[in-house]
């Protein structure tokens, strides 16, 4: 019936105006000529949950929420058991193409050692920036780079604020080395505070990726500061973990890692999180 009643309209009208019509048509079962928000978009590309954050921005208009749950253990030197657990969270905004603005922190934390709460509180929060200033294509060998900034203010409460202003600056980038295969380095410098005094750190991480399927991907990586902390040594993690999209603008993740150098880096610890994009 409704194919029977379009047709009654289109010879209703002037020939020039069938032509415009049949061409709408067409254009409705291809997507063409929809307005940009109707159209499908490419999957989300949250920068949790591995260690390294790409160097792929949101977009214009475009807010992300990435929300995580993390459960670390821990035996520091001076010894009894602690087991932390963090709640990061980062907020995304795309003002083009190119630049996303950032709110992050690791959250609500709660500390507790040898079975018993010893802390609870709020991480400081960081004001930053992601700058995507190459993105890729065939001439750049599919090479997305960008840079990454953090500024935290001193914030916090309950045993896990800072005193002084902290931050970091990291060159991000992206390859595609093969098809469904994704590299994911990260080159840092953070200043950072232990124990209420500052100190600088070098930073690196690289994550490598596979796509299972268009909905699924494993990873694994690593991440590595040097010092770890004031007057410290090199504190070196290692994760692995799986992603999934119910839809093109949800994930939902997973991965479990452990520190292999330092004393300050967990062990193990285990991490799962949801992002979504509006």
């Amino acid at each position: 019936m409704v194919w029977l009643l379009n047709g009654i309209f289109v010879l209703a009208l002037p020939s020039a105006l069938v032509v415009e019509a049949d061409e709408f048509w067409a254009a409705q079962a291809t997507g063409q000529g929809q307005p940009e928000k109707q159209k499908e978009r490419d999957p989300i590309n949250p920068d949790r949950p591995g260690i390294a954050d790409g160097s792929m921005v949101v977009g214009k208009g475009i807010f992300q929420i990435e929300l995580g749950l993390q459960l670390e253990n821990h035996d520091p030197a001076g010894g009894g058991h602690v087991r932390l657990l963090d709640t990061p969270v980062l907020f995304r905004y795309g003002l083009d193409s190119r630049f996303e603005l950032r709110v992050e922190s690791v959250g609500f934390n709660e500390q507790w050692q040898t079975g018993a709460r010893t802390a609870a509180g709020y991480a400081p929060v960081s004001v930053g920036a992601k700058f995507q200033f190459q993105q890729p294509s065939d001439k750049n060998g599919q090479v997305s780079l960008g840079t990454i900034t953090r500024v935290f203010a001193p914030s916090g409460a309950g045993g896990f604020q800072t005193q002084h202003a902290t931050g970091d600056l990291r060159l991000a980038a992206d390859w595609t080395m093969a098809p469904h295969w994704y590299l994911n380095p990260n080159l840092g410098l953070g200043l950072y505070e232990d124990n209420g005094r500052p100190f600088t750190a070098l930073l690196g991480a690289m994550t490598l990726s596979r796509d299972l399927n268009s909905r699924t991907q494993v990873f694994i990586d690593s991440g590595t500061q040097t010092p770890e902390s004031r007057g410290g040594h090199n504190g070196t993690i290692v994760d692995m973990g799986i992603t999934f999209l119910p839809t093109n603008d949800t994930q939902l993740d997973f991965s479990v890692g452990t520190g292999v150098s330092g004393q300050t880096t967990p062990r193990p610890f285990v991490g799962a999180g949801y992002s979504i994009r509006f």
